[in-house]
């Protein structure tokens, strides 16, 4: 078997070629790197917007169509007319 002198022209061509292949090799590593986490990032994105429909959607029937803010905002108004009311009660006492 021939052995290459590194001195060669077919060595130094070898060389050159193996540098040019491992730098589209490793480009292709990070193009494929750079769409597997485009993926992950975008199953991640379509579960964190499935997760809040679900929860929207449980909200609206828990609140028959209201929102938990105006729930809240009744039930604040309920409270403070139940609170006005014995503030007059106990008053008149």
């Amino acid at each position: 078997m021939q052995s290459l002198d590194p001195t060669s022209n077919l060595y130094k061509e070898a060389q050159d070629r193996f540098k040019e292949y491992e730098k589209l090799w490793m480009e292709s590593q990070k193009d494929l790197n750079s769409l597997v986490e485009k993926s992950i990032q975008d199953l991640q994105d379509k579960y964190a917007n499935s997760i809040d429909n679900i929860f929207t959607q449980l909200e609206l029937k828990w609140t028959k169509g209201l929102h938990l803010d105006t729930v809240e905002d009744e039930w604040d108004k309920i409270n403070d007319l139940a609170d006005m009311y014995l503030d007059k009660i106990n008053g008149m006492y």
